[in-house]
């Protein structure tokens, strides 16, 4: 039996799925198993994946597509290991993950989960320019903090969990494939589950446009809204919270998915996540909403007046400028009459020099100065 069984579930990502593998079989861990199940894809991913012949690798082909929590489950029942992580078949860890990892499991018995910083990759696999995604992982923060988790997800998906954590929370959901991650994460929460981040890259998440986090915003959100509905918002109840359940949903119904989406879909969206527990709180978040309101609008006049203002300012600004420039105008032709004056006065001494060493100059002085003597 591995330490650690990797679980890589492949859906028609032929052209990175190899690499995926690569990445586990290179480990300088070696204590480990490799489950990968291709979800019915219909590109080239299986016969790519056929081509590992390495005993740490099982692989197994779905003939339908069940989605991303089927599989996982499948996937987790055909595994042995004691520690489960979960890699996309388009990202990749860097060759000391697994080792990094064994070292942190060690050092803390007591926490369940053990996520890490991200580095973001391109579709050719170079260091991304998504900063932001980074950022936003790349960051130490208190995961027992239940405001860390108000419409948000702190812990990248490329974390390891326990097994025993794993099976005393219920296993992958399989109704929530867009967040697939988030879901375990907050049961994980809700269970008192000690969640850390190790302070090290040791997961490459490819950003390609196609990932299926962000491939349908609304799905994303009816999935979040289930979450809430069934382990965010009770726990938060259990726990006092009722601030953060008022907070997350008002970011939910002044959400832009919510905004661009027909009276039906938000309708249900509400209906999905608002209990006859959360009434009170559901009627204060419209409350906060309104005061928002009030504030916006009081700030859109402000900001009117201030572009009058500006308006005004710019106006003013171009006034200036252009008399600036008839200014500007005026002084370099000064200074070229100037200079025509200089030029006049430099050749009119010139020319008296010039006089002035003439041989019929100086016989004309010399006979006025005799006259004036004579005198």
């Amino acid at each position: 039996m591995a330490l650690f069984s990797i679980l890589l579930p492949c859906h028609n990502y032929g052209q990175y799925v190899a690499e995926a593998i690569e990445s586990v079989l290179g480990q300088t861990w070696p204590d480990l198993e490799l489950i990968v199940i291709d979800d019915a894809s219909t590109d080239d991913s299986w016969s790519i994946i056929e081509g590992f012949d390495d005993p740490r690798v099982t692989a197994v082909r779905a003939e339908r597509n069940r989605g991303l929590g089927a599989t996982l489950n499948v996937a987790l029942a055909m595994s042995t290991g004691d520690v489960v992580g979960v890699l996309n078949a388009d990202d990749r860890y860097p060759p000391h993950a697994l080792q990094r990892y064994h070292d942190a499991f060690t050092d803390h018995p007591d926490v369940g989960v053990i996520g890490s910083y991200v580095r973001t990759i391109d579709a050719l696999g170079n260091q991304s320019s998504q900063m932001q995604t980074e950022n936003f992982y790349n960051t130490q923060r208190d995961l027992a903090d239940p405001a860390q988790w108000v419409f948000q997800n702190p812990l990248a998906g490329g974390a390891l969990i326990r097994r025993s954590v794993l099976d005393s929370v219920g296993g992958f959901g399989e109704d929530c494939d867009p967040i697939v991650d988030w879901d375990l994460w907050a049961r994980c929460l809700a269970a008192g589950i000690p969640m850390v981040v190790v302070p090290e890259v040791l997961y490459e998440w490819r950003m390609h446009g196609h990932n299926i986090t962000g491939s349908d915003p609304s799905w994303t959100l009816r999935c979040y809204a289930s979450l809430c509905n069934r382990t965010f918002h009770p726990y938060l109840r259990d726990a006092g919270r009722q601030d953060l359940i008022e907070r997350n949903l008002a970011i939910f119904l002044t959400h832009d998915v919510m905004a661009d989406q027909d009276d039906a879909f938000r309708a249900d969206v509400v209906a999905n996540l608002v209990t006859a527990q959360d009434e009170p709180a559901f009627v204060a978040a419209l409350g906060v909403i309104a005061t928002e309101i009030k504030q916006l609008r009081s700030d859109a006049v402000a900001l009117r007046r201030t572009e009058a203002d500006l308006r005004w300012w710019r106006d003013a600004a171009a006034d200036l400028e252009a008399e600036m420039a008839e200014r500007n105008r005026e002084v370099h032709a000064a200074w070229d009459r100037l200079r025509a004056m200089e030029a006049e006065h430099r050749e009119a001494e010139e020319t008296l020099a010039r006089i002035r060493n003439h041989p019929a100059y100086r016989a004309v002085r010399k006979a006025r100065n005799s006259v004036r003597r004579s005198q």
